[in-house]
């Protein structure tokens, strides 16, 4: 708890970094090898001979239209098990030669699996048009939120909320409520900007479904503590500008304030 996210982050890539740097040369041998056959064999000899787990360490040695031309030829579910294997490292050089249709069927196949590790893994491995595509696929809130918090860096995170749809911002601001650890997980790594938009997409509703969303957060900071400690937390004047964009009814102040009382309280179970 007392130790940068971002810091651990860190530490976990260092350490599988140095674990694999003892068998560079031995995956770099194999990657030369499977360059003196024909893309569709070594896609053979990869699917039955090598397997995913290995062929992940592999490609992070290949060229990337090299392993593009070996992707076309293996199946999704293959595909999926490699990822888990490849580094997010070896994945940014590798996803520019990998057609985005196979890109698209892999992440439904990690998202049926409930992969959310390995898709959290890799959303600093693509860009901005791919991200939105990826987006698209990824359809339920929680999955989204789950793989949300196994995503390292919290860069990539403001990336995820810059591209989303005002309708998507809200729906993982809807998530607090039944998903609290993987929300907290993510908004205590989100930038001053991108809670912003997060704020301003929930003032964008109507009255009601402000208030509504209003209450499903005060009831998030009532369960978890470290929901309303990482209120407490936001710069002031963040919070007087959010709480100024829903300054337009009695309903919408009376929710804020509500919540406002359950963040700053102590115990929110006898909060006046």
């Amino acid at each position: 708890d007392e130790v940068d996210p971002d810091e651990l982050a860190h530490l976990r890539r260092s350490l599988s970094a140095g674990l694999l740097a003892q068998h560079a040369e031995v995956f770099s041998r194999f990657a030369a090898a499977s360059a003196l056959m024909p893309a569709a064999l070594a896609a053979s000899i990869t699917r039955r001979i090598i397997g995913p787990a290995l062929a992940g360490r592999i490609a992070a040695s290949m060229p990337s239209s090299r392993a593009g031309a070996i992707t076309r030829a293996l199946d999704t579910g293959f595909l999926a098990d490699t990822c888990r294997t490849l580094s997010p490292a070896a994945a940014t050089a590798l996803v520019p030669g990998v057609e985005l249709t196979t890109i698209l069927e892999v992440t439904a196949e990690l998202v049926q699996r409930g992969d959310h590790v390995t898709l959290g893994r890799f959303v600093g491995a693509v860009d901005d048009t791919t991200l939105v595509a990826v987006l698209s696929v990824i359809e339920h809130p929680a999955d989204l939120l789950r793989a949300g918090a196994a995503t390292d860096e919290g860069a990539a995170l403001d990336r995820v909320v810059t591209l989303l749809t005002v309708t998507r911002r809200v729906e993982l601001m809807l998530g607090v409520e039944s998903h609290p650890h993987e929300a907290l997980s993510i908004l205590v790594r989100l930038s001053v900007r991108s809670l912003g938009l997060l704020v301003t997409a929930v003032a964008a509703q109507p009255d009601d479904d402000a208030v509504a969303m209003l209450s499903v957060l005060d009831r998030a900071a009532r369960d978890q503590p470290g929901i309303r400690a990482w209120a407490r937390a936001i710069p002031t004047e963040q919070l007087v500008a959010a709480s100024r964009l829903l300054d337009r009814s009695d309903e919408l102040r009376s929710a804020v304030g509500r919540l406002g009382i359950t963040i700053l309280t102590t115990d929110p179970e006898h909060a006046p």
